[in-house]
């Protein structure tokens, strides 16, 4: 695959056309503008409505044609093979495509998830994405006219017995790689890809040993440092992974803390201890400041207001449609809410449920907690940046784009692929 790769440098003119399957927040769109990649137009597959809201809020009037898919099954079928007509179909409205990107659902997959079941529907997910992979090479190539193979890159936990799970991505077998070794948090993951990869070597020496101490909250600090010998204290604190549960968001994995008082009444309470904010989870995992907390936070304020405050307190029986915008309308009708006690007007906060996905009961999430969910799902932007950064030598130096909030170096010494 590195040889079919490198025979295509400097020869693509035409903007790239992408599919981003389980596209989420958007994470893949931030990586391909760091990389400065032209981009024709986007294709979003993504079920979760509040994650759709973060990413069009970001995304919106960048001069890229974006279009966004509900449920993979629009662009795959219903069945474990993929829906010939179903991918055509896909091919004449929005490709030929160049480059494919999925983060499956990874519940089945992973080790903390007790009740796994690794032969479940949603575990098929990631096979499925190979196998529309593999479909869209054969429409492409066989009537399109498209002389090389689509791009991809596929994300999923680190599991055992893969050697399924490679048969549907041409044989490859997934890249390992921890954010640890290219930011301040860990975050553990195969990838399988057919990009060129470049040595991460130079990466790994800068950024391996930066820690997390700089990028807490002023006044804060990594508990680990707490328990450490004088002897560790040059060595980098990592943060754990960032994960989406409702009961794993904040965990005790996720915990800082803050001197407070040491003498006196208040001996006994020498620490303060909080769980990672919003916007260092951002700042951790590679996202510009606000991406999530920004969107969401608009979003809770215009349902709590619009869908709810204001229509109950009407005395002329207005409805939430004559008060939400009307871009919020749907999720009166896809969301479930909940009404959490608050001691502030107005004496309520409002809570989400995210999709399903497999789970026997909905998760209600705060606004904050929403974020901390959506974080956790996303990709680790500079993991990614490496992975994909070949992707630039397709394209002569003069086609390459900067993007607005794009372009800004990461916050800690990094150097880029």
């Amino acid at each position: 695959c590195c040889k079919n790769f490198q025979q295509r440098q400097k020869d693509q003119r035409r903007p790239l056309q992408v599919l981003d399957l389980f596209s989420g927040i958007g994470s893949g769109v931030v990586v391909l503008k760091r990389l400065k990649l032209p981009i024709y137009t986007i294709v979003h597959v993504e079920h979760d409505p509040v994650a759709v809201e973060v990413c069009k809020a970001n995304h919106r009037d960048d001069g890229i044609i974006h279009h966004y898919v509900t449920t993979f099954e629009e662009v795959f079928g219903t069945n474990n093979e993929a829906n010939h007509k179903i991918v055509v179909a896909l091919v004449e409205k929005y490709g030929p495509f160049d480059l494919v990107l999925s983060g499956s659902p990874c519940q089945s997959y992973s080790g903390l998830n007790a009740s796994r079941v690794p032969n479940s529907e949603n575990a098929q997910y990631l096979l499925k994405v190979g196998r529309l992979i593999q479909k869209l090479d054969e429409i492409q190539m066989g009537s399109k006219n498209v002389k090389d193979n689509v791009l991809f890159l596929s994300e999923n936990v680190v599991f055992k017995h893969h050697d399924k799970v490679d048969q549907c991505y041409g044989g490859l077998p997934p890249v390992r790689l921890d954010a640890k070794d290219f930011s301040p948090c860990k975050r553990n993951r195969f990838y399988w890809t057919n990009v060129r990869l470049k040595s991460s070597a130079k990466i790994k020496d800068v950024a391996s040993g930066v820690s997390l101490d700089g990028f807490l909250d002023e006044g804060y600090g990594t508990v680990a440092r707490l328990i450490q010998a004088e002897d560790q204290e040059d060595m980098p604190v990592k943060s754990n992974s960032f994960l989406a549960s409702l009961s794993r968001i904040d965990d005790d994995r996720m915990i800082k803390y803050k001197l407070a008082g040491t003498s006196g009444r208040n001996a006994s309470a020498a620490y303060h201890i909080e769980t990672y904010s919003v916007a260092e989870r951002e700042k951790m995992i590679g996202l510009p400041a606000g991406y999530v907390e920004k969107p969401i936070g608009r979003l809770f304020s215009e349902l709590t207001q619009k869908a709810f405050v204001l229509p109950e307190s009407s005395d002329k029986g207005e409805t939430y449609r004559d008060f939400l915008p009307r871009e919020f309308w749907h999720f009166r009708k896809r969301c479930n809410f909940k009404f959490l006690a608050n001691s502030e007007l107005p004496y309520f906060q409002l809570a989400l449920s995210s999709p399903l996905e497999g789970k026997s009961q909905l998760a209600f999430y705060s606004e904050k907690q929403y974020c901390k969910h959506l974080i956790g799902n996303g990709w680790s932007i500079p993991v990614v940046e490496y992975l994909l950064g070949s992707l630039t030598e397709l394209f002569a130096g003069d086609v390459l784009l900067t993007y607005d909030k794009y372009n800004p170096p990461y916050p800690w010494p990094y150097i880029s692929p």
